[in-house]
């Protein structure tokens, strides 16, 4: 329902859709309904999310890859990042 007289909708109704809707193309609307996130840009014209605004869903890493990456980390944070050599 619009903002005027019962109901009705006015000029500025349309124009705060307009300005508060988010706009996608067409491959971004769908990428989208698929689970892809928005980063939060708007690169297409006019404000419109186009598919270089989103990035694809994360999956998930295998129990292998999850222990890896775990070592990993703690080898990480545990050893000196850089060493200094006088000679």
């Amino acid at each position: 329902a619009g903002s005027g007289p019962h109901g009705r909708t006015l000029e500025r109704d349309v124009i705060k859709y307009f300005h508060t809707t988010l706009r996608s193309s067409s491959l971004a609307g769908k990428l989208l309904d698929e689970g892809w996130k928005h980063k939060g840009t708007y690169s297409g014209t006019g404000g419109m999310i186009i598919r270089e605004d989103l990035r694809q869903p994360g999956k998930r890493l295998s129990t292998i890859r999850t222990t890896i990456a775990k070592h990993m980390h703690s080898s990480l944070i545990e050893t000196a990042q850089y060493t200094i050599t006088i000679s």
